[in-house]
């Protein structure tokens, strides 16, 4: 299988929810924790965690596991923290980027898309549900390589489109993959 490494997006201040998502809680554990598990158990160890600064200090004595990567400025987007954590790749053909706020995909819909890359490894691949695509996403190395240069002004769904080419769409059933947490009723 292709070395994957996975990128999980935590860096946002949760300012709808009224705090930081990698800090919500779920079945009594936090969201990045759930999915640091999930990711290891689908065989993924090599895992950056992009953070604001201000949780530095919070991430060290909960989350175990990843390597930390701080994004001080935030309101730049999404795309910002990618680019952070795609300048720690060293040797990966791929990597999953995985936004913290889906904290119910499942352990099979990883492996899956893990599969699937395994097997056209200069793809794209993304989950989709009911015709839906949702997280997390694997991004091959080419393409990777490419995000970093591009304006981190436009979106991640726009720049994956334009760099990544080929996507492969796996259909699996799990609603996981949509299921965005923005309110406290989300969870």
């Amino acid at each position: 299988m292709p070395g994957i490494s996975a990128i999980i997006l935590a860096a946002g201040r949760g300012k709808r929810i009224g705090v930081p998502k990698l800090k919500l809680v779920s079945d009594g554990e936090f969201f990045v924790n759930i999915i640091v598990k999930k990711l290891k158990s689908s065989g993924v160890d090599r895992i950056f965690c992009v953070i604001h600064p201000d949780d530095y200090d919070w991430s060290l004595e909960h989350i175990a596991g990843v390597s930390l990567v701080l994004n001080p400025e935030t309101d730049k987007g999404m795309l910002y923290s990618v680019v952070l954590g795609l300048k720690k790749l060293t040797d990966e053909d791929g990597v999953m980027i995985f936004p913290v706020d889906h904290p119910y995909v499942s352990v099979d819909t990883i492996k899956n898309i893990l599969l699937i890359f395994s097997k056209k490894p200069d793809s794209a691949v993304k989950p989709a549900f009911e015709n839906k695509s949702g997280h997390p996403v694997i991004v091959p190395r080419q393409a990777a390589d490419k995000i970093i240069y591009i304006s981190p002004d436009k979106g991640l769904s726009e720049t994956l489109r334009e760099v990544c080419g080929v996507t492969e769409t796996v259909r699996v059933n799990d609603r996981g993959i949509l299921k965005n947490i923005n309110r406290a009723e989300d969870i």
